[in-house]
Formats: structure tokens, C-alpha cells, sequence
């Protein structure tokens, strides 16, 4: 029954999906000349533009150490070649699902045996990277309260009550991940199809191993944001490392708590065009910073692992005549 809906319900949620990122598109596009836009391209400051991309191997080696950790608890001895492809690959996939959703995808080139129990650790690992956003991007908040365009006082206070909000949240996951060994809970999971492998891996991990998602989290975050601030200063866009530093964070969390599009695609647009009004950024300059993040850290290295799984099942192959 529960499978027959689900097959029911994908192409409507898929049209949903696709209808919510045209509009948010078009309403994008209402407040932003997308002719100016595509300007900008053509006079990039390629000085900013290279230090941005010179930054993705930084950023794709925390990806990797964080996932790392986790695959240490379900692949003792997976080999670091493979843990860089099935995550190159699953952000591939995430370039094209709502709120990069489709990265959990990357357990699928994992060896055969522990895939499932891949996909817990793979959740965990993005409850946790949501705490880190949230919990940066409030404090940025707070710090700066103008750039959600509020006043000093009650913006701050608005935002300290909010992460508060976050740090509750942290403490209620993480209490109960570690009451994940309830009979309750256990009965429960039971009666789930396909639950209980992933729980395995779910209950695989330890409290240092989910402090480390989160701390490698914070550590990636900040090469993110560095990249977003060079990027706004390629496209013309005279901003300071700290405050860029912040509104970038805030432009994040927004993404964060709105996975609505594909790839998330208008939500980070719309959201670097209102934030980064704030710090006297152009729209435009907003438009195509924010986007040319999304090409440098997901297209790019998703290409990347597209093309590296493909000529590894080339290789894989036996010759005719074998």
C-alpha cells in the first residue's frame, strides 16, 4: 500500500517541484534584469573568480573528512579513492533534487553489504550540517541585525531567542541518538520496511563522530562563505571579508530551512538579492555571485564525479571474447 502511493505521489511532487522553481524564477527575474546579469559575466574580475575556485579543493576535502568519519563506522575499510568518488558523485545528484536532497544518493557507489547503513550515517550527517548552518547563520544574525532589516535591539534579541531555539533542537537530537537503543523505539523502527539496516548505521555512530560533523560543518561553512565574498567582489561588488562573512551565512541558513527547488535553484538567488541589499550590493551582482557558487562548488564537482564513475564502470567491464 505504502509503496503503491509513493509511486502514485512521485510524478505530482516532481511537477510541484518543478513548477515551484519556474516561479520562483520568474518572480526572481521580475526584480532582477537578467540582461545586466549577464553582463556582469563578461567584465568577471578573473583575479576573485580564481581565488573562489582555487577554494573548492579545500571545501571538497572537508566534504570528504566529514563524510569520512561517518563511513568509518560502516566501511572500516573503504578506501579514501572510493568515499571522494561516492561523494563527488552524490553531489551530482543534489545539484538537481530540492535542498540538495539527492546527495544521500551517493551511498550508491559504496561496496555492496553496509549501503543502507551508509544512508543513516548520511542522515545524521545532514542533521548535524543543518544545526552547523542554522546555529552560524543566527549568530551572523545577531551580530548584524540590519541585514534582515531589522532594528539593532530587537533584531538581536529576536535572534538570540532563535538560537536558543537552535541549541534545544541540538540537545534534543542528540539525546535521542543516544537513547537510539529504546525497546520502544527499536519496536518501532521495526515496523518500518527497510528501517532497521539504516538504523544500524544510525546507532553506529558515537557523540564524538556526531561533534565532528558538526565541527567539520562550522570549518567547511567558513571556506563556503570565504568563496561567496570573492565571488560578490569578482562581479564588481566593493564588500568587507567580515560582514560579506555574515550576510553570506544568513543567505545560507535561509537556503537551509527552504529546500523547496531543485538544486535549490531562486531560494539561494533571492535570498543573496535581499540580504546582500544590506551591504549596497547591486541585484544583479547578488544574482550571478550567488549562482556562480552553486557552478563552482556542486556543477563542477558533480561533473567531476559524473565523468569519474562512468569511465570507472567502463573499466569494469569485460572484454568480449572474456
Amino acid at each position: 500500500m505504502h509503496e503503491r502511493w509513493k509511486r502514485r505521489l512521485a510524478p505530482l511532487l516532481t511537477i510541484a517541484k518543478v513548477g515551484v522553481t519556474v516561479a520562483l524564477l520568474a518572480l526572481l527575474f521580475t526584480q532582477v534584469d537578467p540582461v545586466r546579469a549577464l553582463a556582469l559575466w563578461r567584465n568577471i574580475d578573473l583575479g576573485w573568480a580564481g581565488l573562489a575556485a582555487a577554494l573548492v579543493l579545500p571545501n571538497v576535502y572537508l566534504q570528504y573528512r566529514r563524510w569520512r568519519v561517518g563511513l568509518l563506522r560502516v566501511y572500516p575499510d573503504l578506501l579514501s579513492p572510493d568515499a571522494v568518488r561516492s561523494l563527488l558523485l552524490g553531489l551530482a545528484m543534489g545539484a538537481v533534487t530540492p535542498g540538495r536532497f539527492g546527495e544521500l544518493g551517493q551511498v550508491v557507489v559504496l561496496p555492496p553489504g553496509g549501503r543502507r547503513r551508509a544512508l543513516g550515517v548520511m542522515g545524521v550527517m545532514r542533521i548535524y550540517a543543518f544545526l552547523a548552518t542554522m546555529s552560524l547563520g543566527v549568530v551572523m544574525w545577531a551580530w548584524i541585525p540590519n541585514l534582515v532589516r531589522m532594528a539593532e535591539g530587537p533584531g538581536r534579541a529576536t535572534a538570540l531567542g532563535v538560537l536558543g531555539a537552535v541549541i534545544v533542537l541540538a540537545v534534543v537530537v542528540e539525546r535521542l541518538f543516544r537513547t537510539a537503543d529504546h525497546p520502544v523505539l527499536q519496536r518501532l523502527i521495526e515496523r518500518i520496511p527497510s528501517a532497521p539496516p539504516v538504523f544500524l548505521g544510525v546507532q553506529a555512530l558515537r557523540p564524538t563522530d556526531r561533534l565532528a560533523f558538526f565541527t567539520w560543518s562550522l570549518g567547511l561553512s567558513m571556506v563556503y562563505l570565504s568563496q561567496l565574498v570573492f565571488l560578490m567582489r569578482a562581479f564588481g561588488a566593493d564588500v568587507g571579508w567580515a560582514p560579506g562573512m555574515a550576510a553570506g551565512a544568513i543567505t545560507i541558513g535561509v537556503v537551509a530551512l527552504l529546500p523547496i527547488t531543485f538544486g535549490s535553484l531562486g531560494v539561494r538567488e533571492s535570498a543573496a538579492v535581499v540580504i546582500w541589499h544590506q551591504l549596497g550590493v547591486a541585484s544583479p551582482t547578488a544574482l550571478s555571485a550567488a549562482f556562480a557558487l552553486y557552478l563552482v562548488n556542486v556543477v563542477l564537482p558533480g561533473a567531476l564525479g559524473v565523468v569519474w564513475n562512468a569511465a570507472r564502470g567502463r573499466l569494469k567491464q569485460p572484454e568480449p571474447g572474456t
